[in-house]
């Protein structure tokens, strides 16, 4: 897996580890990294990150903590997880996949907002 990720001033975004440095839209990341383009993007994009991003080699972090967890993993187990919310009266509906994005406007529509 990539080390950093970095943005030119042209806003072309690279991949690079010790060997090479790729264009984003160059490589093909496996299904085990869903969405990663897209997401790695959108960081890159974000007024909050740097000019470059750092990567853990997967299982490991950079921070020793005593729960099971990160923050922001690109590969499927990391970025991925369950939701459930309920509200009498609701139809149980079911969804395979989802964004975290869309957990908001769910939930705003649920309450009715």
């Amino acid at each position: 897996m990539w080390s950093s990720f970095s943005s030119s001033k042209k806003g072309v975004f690279t991949l690079s580890n010790r060997d090479e440095v790729v264009p984003l839209n160059d490589y093909e990341f496996s299904s085990d990294y869903p969405r990663a383009k897209q997401r790695i993007e959108g960081l890159m994009r974000s007024e909050r990150c740097g000019d470059f991003v750092i990567t853990a080699k997967r299982g490991f972090e950079f921070e020793k903590a005593d729960h099971k967890g990160a923050h922001g993993g690109l590969h499927f187990e990391e970025s991925t997880g369950f939701g459930l919310i309920h509200k009498n009266g609701q139809k149980e509906v079911q969804k395979e996949e989802g964004e975290i994005t869309e957990i908001l406007p769910a939930v705003m529509n649920l309450l009715s907002v």
